[in-house]
């Protein structure tokens, strides 16, 4: 029996465009332990989340994607990225998957599968798409009831300037 029916539908109509700007999920394998292990908590354990930002902001460095926004919550992560020429939107992915899942593997000495497999993607059409998609992204941690502020949650990058 499939566990995860719906995993070939996410690559069904999937479109890599040069220049889109895209607002993407990628989630934890279920047993994989959580990015941030207390989100409530004051000083709050981040070295997880800050490895996946690290790893977007190499991506970015390294000619593979623009960086709009990133928040890191406890077994997600929502980016909003733009793509370069050369790079299609499945192959940044798995960069991304398999860079961060060694990085944080390695951190927590442990082997195994990481991320779940697969990832939801949007593209962002027009300026009112983007500003939402921030929007989103930056309310996240308010709506899961960990901060009260979006501006208290530590894992949130908007616009960064790498």
């Amino acid at each position: 029996m499939n566990k995860r029916p719906r995993q070939s539908a996410l690559r069904r109509w999937r479109i890599s465009e040069e220049g889109s700007v895209y607002f993407l999920t990628k989630c934890v394998d279920r047993d994989a332990p959580d990015l941030i292990l207390n989100p409530s908590a004051s000083g709050t354990n981040g070295q997880f989340a800050e490895t996946v930002i690290e790893c977007v902001k190499w991506l970015h460095e390294n000619g593979r994607l623009t960086c709009d926004g990133i928040v890191v919550m406890p077994d997600h992560v929502h980016m909003a990225i733009g793509l370069f020429a050369r790079f299609n939107l499945a192959g940044v992915m798995r960069t991304f998957g398999s860079y961060s899942a060694r990085r944080i593997n390695e951190a927590m000495g442990r082997k195994g599968k990481f991320w779940q497999k697969g990832y939801y993607e949007r593209r962002i059409r027009d300026v009112d798409g983007f500003v939402q998609s921030l929007d989103y992204m930056k309310k996240n941690p308010v709506r899961k009831s960990y901060v009260e502020q979006p501006e208290e949650w530590p894992h949130t990058v908007i616009l960064p300037e790498w």
